[in-house]
């Protein structure tokens, strides 16, 4: 029974370390096909609607948003896309960014845990990285939300 209790205290400890500092911080999206504020308060809109949101910033002239998350909050990144589509717009690309544990790795891809999103492709990563690697990435979201072309990684 001690042991029983040692093993869950220890699975304990290493679970909520990945949560609470493994998380996706900030996403920036890229969005075509508005011309005016009004189009862009829409969007704007849609994206605080998102539970997952706590708060957003609009860049007319580049036409983005940058969008901050709520801690310890799962996010959908599918959700985001849709925000900007359901509007009649197109993204143009989605950079996130965070901190996460590297999972796995497999034919030069790490996986990583963020606790807050499901598990990302980490592709085009130039340093070598061990397994339970924690690292700061910043990258690329591929269409389908599941992997991430990083820009900036390193080992935190």
């Amino acid at each position: 029974m001690k042991h029983l209790l040692s093993v869950i205290s220890i699975f304990l400890i290493l679970f909520s370390s990945i949560d609470s500092n493994a998380q996706l911080k900030e996403i920036i999206i890229g969005v075509d096909g508005f011309t005016c504020s009004l189009c862009a308060k829409g969007v704007e809109g849609q994206f605080k609607a998102l539970d997952f949101v706590r708060s957003v910033k609009t860049d007319l002239k580049n036409t983005q948003f940058t969008i901050t998350l709520i801690d310890n909050t799962t996010v959908n990144l599918k959700e985001i896309n849709e925000a900007v589509t359901d509007g009649g717009f197109t993204v143009r690309e989605i950079i996130v960014e965070g901190n996460g544990k590297i999972s796995s790795i497999e034919n030069g891809a790490y996986s990583v845990i963020t606790g807050n999103s499901t598990v990302l492709k980490l592709h085009s990563v130039k340093d070598e990285l061990l397994m339970e690697d924690n690292v700061n990435f910043k990258g690329k979201l591929s269409e389908d939300a599941k992997s991430v072309t990083v820009t900036e990684i390193r080992k935190i």
